[in-house]
């Protein structure tokens, strides 16, 4: 985290360096997370170490490993967690151009977690992928919901994000 908040300071091509060492640094440690969690499955601990592994893969920006770890997590992990990793597992999978995956997560999250605070943000991210689709009139539809919904105010970031897509998309 220190690698990326110094990499913000500096000029580009440090910059670019120091943001390469930190995903490297995050991946040693989605690595060292994941061997943790296998060593220590039997024990209430396990599901923490297995999303840690997760959530540093996702920084390092290893899509496919974020799958594959967050796949396991689901099978495994807590259900309070299960909206955050239905996020994620939509994220590395629209960057690894499998849309369909993608959606039948984000999909999950509309169906069983239509009330959490990540429902809005997973129609942002599945308006992302009805775009890369040429889905145009899906992916505004999932947009004006979250305009439209009382839940959210201007202020709030998934409407910002909502309005600003909605403008590039247009």
């Amino acid at each position: 985290d220190h690698l990326l908040e110094q990499a913000e300071k500096l000029p580009e091509d440090d910059r670019i360096a120091s943001e390469k060492l930190a995903r490297a640094k995050y991946h040693e440690a989605a690595t060292q997370y994941y061997r943790l969690a296998l060593m220590s499955r039997a024990s209430r601990e396990y599901p923490e170490y297995l999303w840690a592994s997760v959530e540093c893969y996702r920084l390092a920006n290893d899509a496919y490993r974020t799958v594959r770890v967050v796949r396991q997590f689901l099978e495994d992990g807590l259900p309070n967690r299960r909206a955050d990793a239905r996020l994620a597992a939509g994220e590395a999978e629209l960057a690894l151009g499998n849309y369909n995956a993608a959606l039948e997560s984000l999909n999950l999250i509309f169906r069983d977690d239509a009330k959490h605070p990540l429902s809005y943000r997973a129609r942002i991210v599945a308006h992302d992928v009805y775009l890369e689709q040429e889905k145009f009139a899906e992916a505004r539809k999932l947009l004006m919901e979250n305009l439209d919904h009382e839940a959210l105010t201007p202020s709030s970031l998934e409407w910002r994000d909502s309005l600003f897509a909605m403008g590039q998309m247009l």
